[in-house]
């Protein structure tokens, strides 16, 4: 008989599957062009060598810099938290 996979354990594999700037885009609500942006400023790094793979977390990553650039912090400063180390979205 085989086992049969919880939502748990589902929900669980879909983190490590990696996406397109288009498809992070699409689950971030956000365009892609600000995805681009993201990375340009380094705020969101591609996983291996392939153009667009981004990591399940990211998503989470992305509605963190949204609500910083909500409340006022500009995009350029919170890259260059990021990048200097004073800001960490992990």
């Amino acid at each position: 008989m085989e086992k049969s996979h919880s939502t748990e354990e589902k929900a669980y594999s879909t983190e490590k599957k990696a996406y397109s700037t288009e498809e992070l885009a699409r689950r971030s609500g956000v365009e892609a062009s600000y995805i681009d942006q993201l990375h340009e400023l380094g705020v969101l790094r591609r996983k291996g060598d392939a153009p667009g793979s981004f990591s399940a977390t990211d998503v989470r990553r992305v509605s963190i810099v949204r609500s910083l650039e909500e409340g006022g912090l500009p995009l350029s400063r919170i890259g260059e938290g990021i990048r200097t180390g004073w800001l960490s979205l992990r």
